[in-house]
């Protein structure tokens, strides 16, 4: 697919949802599906790298006084901060991808998936919800961040405000099994993005 082919609009794919619901894994799976359509646009933080990460695949993990800069000379197209840690998309991520005559994915929190609202984005916005509070209890414990109990009750007070924000999505879709999530967001991009 090419940028310069007049099908092509620049429509973007976000899915949200809180820390341990499975926005990377899904997003991952879903673009070796569609790899041909669809590319993640990595962003930046100033967070630690967890132990499975890869600098550039997962965030660009820049320090704060690096992000500060970007902020001032407005690399970025949005930002929040979380946890004590900056978040934000740089415009170069998105419009490489864009470049590409491919449709980005964006794994953003609530805040900056309000913020491509604002901005006018148009797309898909996806939220995405677990099956219930225990199981992703379970899953912010069993992954590898080895967080402390109190980053972990943090996470799921931030993950209830964030699920009450489902009514600002096109979409919620609960991922209690990957392979069924990826058929149900197939399926509303193959509708509602690639149109």
């Amino acid at each position: 697919m090419n940028s310069k082919n007049k099908s092509f609009k620049r429509r973007i794919l976000v899915v949200s949802g809180p820390s341990g619901v499975g926005k990377t894994t899904l997003c991952d799976r879903l673009v070796s599906h569609e790899r041909n359509r669809l590319k993640i646009c990595v962003t930046a933080t100033t967070r630690k790298m967890r132990q499975d990460e890869v600098d550039g695949k997962d965030y660009f993990f820049i320090t704060e006084a690096e992000f500060k800069k970007g902020i001032k000379g407005r690399k970025f197209i949005e930002y929040t901060r979380i946890f004590g840690n900056y978040y934000g998309t740089p415009v170069s991520s998105l419009e490489t991808i864009f470049s590409q005559g491919k449709y980005p994915i964006l794994r953003v929190d609530i805040d900056g998936a309000a913020n491509y609202r604002k901005m006018g984005y148009q797309g898909v916005y996806i939220l995405i919800m677990p099956p219930d509070r225990k199981t992703l209890e379970e899953r912010l414990i069993n992954r590898q961040s080895k967080e402390s109990k109190a980053e972990i009750a943090e996470r799921l007070k931030r993950a209830k405000k964030e699920l009450k924000s489902h009514r600002d999505y096109d979409f919620r879709i609960t991922n209690d099994k990957i392979a069924d999530a990826i058929k149900e967001i197939q399926q509303i991009i193959k509708e509602h993005l690639y149109k």
